[in-house]
């Protein structure tokens, strides 16, 4: 059984990209979180169905929002979620359909909320470790 992206996460800078990464990396099984800059970066790590894809578009965009558009067809089935500031939060959220837009990662819902997918994907060993008591 192939599996794919679930979750796609956009950002407009570096710090916002590796605080992302790092709270989706324990959450994940096989630890499957790639980070990405740029469009072509993006897209090659959903080609390889990576389970979570934390992309930095940066913040010069131009015309480039037919482009940003293309990533939604890549991943059909993921979650799109936008992390960027209030000037570009509009933009990035239109482009991709985003299914969530914030300013911030503090503003992100726990994971199992964030998921379209019914897939099991968290990987909760606290509890695991309790049920086999």
């Amino acid at each position: 059984m192939v599996l794919g992206t679930v979750l796609v996460v956009i950002t407009t800078n570096d710090a916002d990209t590796a605080a992302i990464a790092e709270w989706l990396r324990p959450q994940l099984t096989e630890m499957q979180v790639v980070q990405a800059t740029g469009f072509y970066a993006a897209m090659s790590a959903l080609e390889r169905r990576a389970r979570a894809v934390v992309i930095d578009v940066g913040t010069e965009h131009g015309r480039d929002d037919w482009r940003l558009a293309e990533l939604r067809g890549r991943a059909r089935g993921a979650a799109f979620v936008v992390v960027a500031d209030a000037v570009h939060l509009s933009m990035l959220a239109g482009a991709t359909r985003a299914d969530l837009a914030v300013t911030s990662v503090d503003r992100l819902p726990p994971l199992r909320e964030l998921l379209l997918t019914d897939e099991p994907v968290v990987t909760d060993q606290t509890s695991w470790r309790r049920s086999r008591r």
